[in-house]
């Protein structure tokens, strides 16, 4: 049996970059999890490295780690977009997510 080794983590939260988009835009969410070598995991599963944005939020007095894609200026266009992702990322439900949602929830976590 192979000794299960914590996954190092080579992604940055990318607060600032959600908090500069426009309000009015969407982005697609496509998890929600509970620890960063879970998200890790998840980006090298998908090969997501430097696609997507990872924010920190707090739900319930709980930490989550929320990843997204894109940046679309309506929530039609993102959903287009969520009809164009491979067909493992389509099953795990991707959905549009307005960025003042997203802006609200960073604000959570400070």
């Amino acid at each position: 049996m192979q000794n299960a080794q914590p996954k190092s983590v080579s992604f940055s939260f990318a607060r600032d970059e959600l908090k500069a988009m426009s309000p009015r835009s969407y982005t697609l969410q496509l998890a929600a999890m509970n620890s960063l070598q879970d998200v890790q995991g998840f980006i090298d599963e998908h090969k997501l490295q430097g696609k997507v944005y990872v924010y920190p939020t707090l739900r319930n007095d709980v930490e989550w780690f929320i990843v997204t894609m894109g940046n679309y200026p309506t929530i039609q266009m993102a959903r287009d977009a969520s009809e164009k992702l491979s067909a493992s990322l389509q099953a795990l439900g991707p959905w549009a997510k307005s960025l003042s949602q997203v802006q609200r929830e960073i604000e959570r976590k400070k």
